[in-house]
């Protein structure tokens, strides 16, 4: 359901199984003529593709399914991973001990990218911080945060309310 309040059939229901329930209740169906065609790269995956595959190996979209099922478990084990390490290196206020995260983690830069990557930190400028912990006044740009080096600690601010002169300090 999305905020149009337009509900889009799940991965794991047919198209059979969602024209069933939809019937079942009295609730009216739309058919987008859209997802006839093979305009879009997911028409053309749901409508060429999967068929194909289908004649060929009649177990695919049950395969396809069981992967997709485990990656959103694996998934969600990664992101509980992500923010437990979060816990352990922030003070709180999105303030990071460079020091500490690269002495105990094998891989610093993937944390910091998986932390700020929504503040707008690319994987490039978090290999850069880590390369430059020791480099107080560093600076990284984001569209809306920057982030600063200051005695080996990494610093996040909103770009509105950075303060060049203040914040360094």
């Amino acid at each position: 359901r999305n905020n149009l309040n337009v509900v889009r059939p799940l991965l794991n229901c047919s198209r059979a199984d969602v024209e069933s329930y939809v019937s079942q209740r009295g609730l009216t169906f739309i058919v987008d003529s859209s997802n006839l065609t093979t305009d879009f790269s997911r028409n053309k995956i749901r409508n060429a593709i999967l068929p194909e595959m289908e004649r060929w190996f009649p177990n695919t979209k049950k395969g396809l399914l069981k992967t997709i099922a485990n990656v959103s478990e694996q998934e969600r084990l990664y992101r509980q991973c992500i923010d437990e390490k979060f816990k352990i290196y922030s003070d709180g206020d999105n303030s990071i001990d460079l020091t500490r995260l690269i002495e105990a983690e094998s891989m610093p830069a993937l944390l910091l990218y998986e932390w700020f990557k929504d503040a707008g930190m690319t994987r490039t400028q978090a290999n850069d911080i880590i390369k430059s912990k020791n480099s107080s006044g560093a600076k990284f740009i984001a569209d809306n945060y920057i982030w600063t080096i200051n005695r080996s600690r990494l610093h996040q601010y909103p770009s509105a309310t950075f303060n060049q002169e203040t914040d360094l300090s």
